[in-house]
């Protein structure tokens, strides 16, 4: 199964990638969305203008075919002549030249649309679009006007497509340029992920060299899930080497109880009462795991009512109290008045009693311990023990874990994972500091 998912890790092709099938269905949809929209674009003004020419031309041989009815056509022809965007060749019913502003008419003359021609007059830089007409005095007119408007739209037609061209071909290449990249980063992603899997080595991490891109941001993502995982997986290691080393004593000198107790059944009862201590011990380090595993799992906070964390100092500093009295520790506190709050009240208890417990249980005789909370919601708990080492701070929390030089005092290393959990659960923060002399932990809630 692992192997078959491994084979499909491999690097994908760009051509078979769906980035690339994307580029190229967005790149055709936009060169048919363009195409039908200069060629529409092309034929509707090509339309209009010659529809506009005509309408012109309609207009000007109405006013000519009045003038020709009254006998003003001569006139009226003489007052246009001086228009350079117009021309006129009026011709008998022989074909015979008669008067206007050209002389000739090429033989062969280029239709336009329908009736309506063009060429160009000699003497004229552009084409002139032209329609001829037959007047009522049976003469014939041919009536033209500059098409220069005409062939400017053309070529700003013609250029339009032209950069719409060029833009698409911009589009294609953008397009090959982000599907590349894109496959180029999942294929980095993929390829990382089966190096991880092929060698269960949690340290490697993907490589980002941008951040504006979502895969990047999703490489982020997943190296910090890995980083996340590491540090689970390093701390399941570190638990299962402190559960070996902080049971193996209790379950050997279990092991030699019972083997004295085999060969020396006149001792049972001494030995019966040495191995249910030792089973004791173990079976209250197991449920220590439990409740802490059950306050990481709790979701809901239906146990959290409004308390003052003032009162639970104070009650923990009364609790305490005797204990550092018979080890002759000066035991203080300096509480304010309230210190509103809304949590689990047992379970703020044992967070606090953990630490208290700690703190006692290290600090040397006629040594002093201290709880302070000058401000709603910080705490400061310190003492005059030995600290802890900086280099073994990350580790306290973890289950199990015990510094090397707490190895010899009793406990099972669970005290401070499950104030971790009941700070995590509630929101809360802890951090600790090594005093000139002793330990100083803070907690903000």
């Amino acid at each position: 199964m692992v192997q078959d998912i491994l084979s499909k890790t491999n690097k994908r092709n760009y051509f078979r990638s769906s980035s690339f099938m994307m580029a190229m269905l967005f790149t055709v949809l936009l060169g048919t969305a363009a195409a039908l929209l200069g060629y529409t674009g092309y034929y509707l003004n090509r339309n209009h203008f010659i529809q506009s020419i005509e309408t012109v031309l309609d207009t000007e041989y109405s006013y000519l075919k009045d003038a020709d009815k009254s006998g003003q056509l001569y006139t009226l022809l003489n007052e246009r002549l001086g228009a350079t965007d117009r021309v006129y060749y009026v011709r008998d019913t022989d074909n015979v030249f008669l008067f206007g502003n050209i002389k000739s008419v090429p033989p062969h003359i280029n239709s336009l649309q329908g009736d309506i021609l063009y060429f160009t007059p000699d003497g004229q830089a552009h084409p002139f679009a032209t329609k001829i007409y037959e007047l009522p005095s049976r003469k014939t007119i041919l009536i033209g006007s500059d098409m220069a408007s005409l062939i400017y739209t053309e070529r700003v037609i013609l250029w339009m497509g032209a950069t719409t061209i060029l833009l698409m071909m911009l589009v294609v290449i953008v397009s090959y340029m982000i599907s590349t990249f894109v496959v180029s980063r999942t294929n980095h992603i993929a390829e990382t992920a089966r190096k991880i899997m092929q060698t269960g080595d949690l340290s490697q991490r993907i490589s980002i060299d941008t951040r504006w891109d979502d895969l990047s941001h999703m490489a982020f993502v997943l190296n910090s899930l890995l980083e996340r995982i590491d540090h689970l997986m390093q701390g399941i290691k570190r638990v299962a080497d402190n559960i070996a080393h902080d049971l193996r004593t209790p379950l050997t000198r279990l092991r030699n109880q019972l083997d004295v107790l085999k060969d020396d059944p006149q001792q049972s009862r001494q030995h019966i009462d040495g191995l249910i201590q030792e089973s004791d011990h173990i079976l209250h380090t197991f449920q220590a795991v439990l409740r802490i595993s059950k306050i990481e799992n709790l979701s809901s906070q239906e146990h959290f009512k409004a308390c003052d964390l003032s009162k639970i100092l104070r009650d923990v500093h009364d609790y305490y109290e005797p204990l550092a009295a018979e080890k002759n520790i000066n035991f203080e506190q300096a509480i304010c008045a309230s210190s509103p709050y809304v949590g689990d009240i047992d379970l703020l208890f044992q967070m606090f009693a953990n630490i208290i417990d700690n703190a006692i249980k290290f600090t040397p005789p006629h040594g002093k311990v201290l709880i302070e909370c000058h401000q709603p919601g910080q705490i400061f708990i310190s003492d005059t023990g030995r600290g802890i080492p900086v280099d073994e701070q990350p580790y306290v929390f973890d289950r199990f874990y015990r510094g090397e030089t707490s190895r010899a005092t009793q406990g099972n290393g669970l005290g401070l994972s499950l104030v971790q959990a009941v700070l995590k659960l509630h929101q809360g923060r802890i951090s600790m500091e090594n005093q000139p002399v002793g330990l100083k932990i803070h907690i903000s809630l």
